[in-house]
């Protein structure tokens, strides 16, 4: 046989064991190179890729393929697995091989693809290798479903609760608590209690707003194992708890704070921050409105009554508004509100319900097993019953007694949140005969303020 010129191509994935280390791979091309007399122009050793990774696309071997492959004759992998666990992939690159006059050689397999029976048997490895590596991953999914059902962590770190980490607990992980994080945990939840925005919390802590929320609203700081988005339940049908970050009536009233200061709320508002606050004297509301001076550097604003056209400077309007409201709750305390949401499994029970009436309507009429039918059945109707025992609670408010002055949560707040305590007080500002008017339903007049 004359001489050839390789080109080596090893791979090693974190799926693979010492047997196969890149070391190994490159061992066995250079032996064999040596032993048949072939000239070794190079082995591309592509380290943490894996099989389902199209050879063009690998860092190390793609560019062989794309701009070099003047340079060699064959390729030459340890295993055919080495190459690709793609079928697809591994019939598109023996097609590519093809029509520009490669070959390829496995060691292991001792397979020489230039024959037909070559290729034959490579189809068959590269079918079995995809088959392989597909049961790897539904393998590993399974036992990460299994611990997470179990209430242990499956060791992948983009999936730590905030609050927590992992610790090694004899031959699996768990999550426990992790201390420095709580203290932020906690420092968060408080200032969100004391009538900051998520906004104002997210910078001061060096998060992005989406994520500040997405950790408040997760179930997990309060102890409840979760998996796909679900919390996960026993088989008494209650959830699966874990040592809390927060405790449960916390992680309620932050909710509660944060269904109060709302994206949709506040884009409700976000024009007119003292809709359903500033009135004409009319009765009309009066609605804001902004825009800049010709220089573009002045932000000009001014109210308008809805009915009949009054207009106002909306400067002079909202420091009016800002000299009555310290000079009338200076020094006074207020109960706090908190919105309790209702806790109602209707539309889950409803759900289940439906998957049992359609499995015994159509489950054996479209060639399903009785024996298959009465173990989904079962399933379903023990989901049923858990579902039905849960607690089923409407919304309530709890007023708690006044332990904040008024002053200290708004002059912390926005103007929409500014906004939506008004309104949750019942106080209204009337604009008439140049005089602006502060008033509270079942309560007498506050001071007034002329306003020019």
């Amino acid at each position: 046989m004359s001489q050839l010129r390789i080109l080596g191509a090893a791979r090693l994935s974190h799926e693979t064991d010492a047997s196969t280390s890149i070391e190994r791979q490159r061992e066995q091309i250079t032996l064999t190179c040596q032993r048949d007399r072939h000239q070794l122009v190079a082995i591309t050793e592509d380290v943490d890729v894996s099989g389902a990774v199209s050879p063009f696309d690998r860092a190390e071997l793609g560019p062989w393929l794309n701009g070099k492959s003047d340079q060699w004759d064959v390729i030459m992998v340890p295993k055919l697995d080495r190459l690709t666990r793609s079928l697809r992939d591994f019939d598109d690159f023996r097609q590519w091989c093809d029509a520009h006059g490669k070959t390829i050689i496995s060691i292991a397999e001792s397979l020489d693809l230039s024959t037909a029976t070559g290729r034959m048997f490579a189809n068959l490895l590269a079918m079995f290798a995809e088959f392989e590596r597909e049961r790897m991953s539904e393998r590993r999914a399974e036992a990460s479903k299994k611990l997470r059902m179990a209430g242990y962590h499956d060791g992948g770190m983009p999936s730590v609760p905030w609050g927590y980490k992992i610790v090694k607990v004899s031959d699996h992980y768990e999550l426990e608590v992790d201390p420095p994080v709580q203290r932020e945990a906690r420092e968060v939840v408080a200032e969100i209690l004391a009538g900051k925005s998520s906004r104002q919390v997210a910078k001061a802590h060096g998060m992005a707003v989406t994520t500040l929320i997405g950790r408040l609203r997760s179930q997990t700081l309060k102890g409840y194992v979760m998996y796909a988005g679900e919390v996960v339940r026993g088989d008494d049908g209650m959830p699966l708890t874990r040592e809390p970050v927060i405790d449960e009536d916390a992680w309620a009233k932050v909710q509660a704070a944060l269904d109060k200061n709302s994206v949709s709320k506040t884009n409700r508002y976000d024009r007119t921050p003292y809709l359903g606050v500033i009135f004409c004297g009319c009765g009309g509301k009066m609605f804001l409105s902004r825009w800049y001076a010709k220089d573009a550097k002045k932000l000009r604003e001014y109210y308008s009554c809805e009915k009949c056209g009054k207009k106002a400077n909306g400067t002079k309007l909202h420091s009016d508004m800002e000299r009555i409201i310290q000079t009338s709750f200076e020094g006074m305390f207020i109960p706090e509100t908190i919105h309790h949401p209702a806790e109602d499994h209707t539309a889950e029970l409803a759900k289940v319900e439906a998957q049992i009436d359609d499995l015994e309507a159509n489950f054996v009429a479209s060639g399903g097993s009785v024996e298959s039918l009465g173990r989904m059945l079962g399933r379903l109707q023990s989901k049923r019953d858990a579902l039905a025992a849960l607690p089923q609670t409407e919304a309530w408010v709890e007023i708690l007694p006044p332990t904040r002055r008024f002053l200290d949560t708004w002059n912390v707040s926005e103007p929409q949140q500014r906004g939506d305590t008004l309104r949750d007080m019942g106080i209204k500002f009337t604009l008439a005969n140049g005089m602006l008017r502060m008033q509270q339903a079942g309560t007498e007049d506050w001071p007034t303020a002329p306003v020019k």
